[in-house]
């Protein structure tokens, strides 16, 4: 890396680029990770399928849907499912181990929340 209080030569260039290519590159590279699951990544599920996932019932499936429990997509009289939306439904209902819950309390009285006024 070069030092930011010098300036650079013109020999410097060439190499200077270079670095700086990678680097975008790199960045590139890993916001292409970070973006939303494309189609390839994020499959979609018919309801048969969603509903083998989710080990549910149809009307079951159904009910959730219209409660608005699980985000659907509606092409013509058919519902189509993505797989992540239906993993986040089942991690809504994740319940926190006893470590996680005390340490919720700790930083909750460490913050001072916790004490009356």
């Amino acid at each position: 890396m070069l030092d930011s209080e010098k300036p650079i030569t013109f020999e410097q260039i060439p190499a200077s680029f270079s670095k700086l290519f990678l680097k975008v590159e790199r960045i590139e590279a890993m916001l292409e990770k970070l973006q939303k699951p494309t189609e390839e990544t994020d499959p979609i599920l018919t309801t048969e399928q969603a509903m083998v996932f989710l080990n549910l019932a149809r009307p079951s499936m159904y009910f959730l849907v219209s409660q608005g429990k699980i985000n659907s997509i509606k092409k013509g009289k058919k519902l189509y499912f993505l797989k992540s939306d239906l993993k986040k439904y089942l991690m809504s209902g994740r319940r926190k181990t006893k470590a996680e819950k005390q340490a919720e309390t700790i930083d909750f009285l460490q913050s001072g929340k916790g004490t009356k006024a």
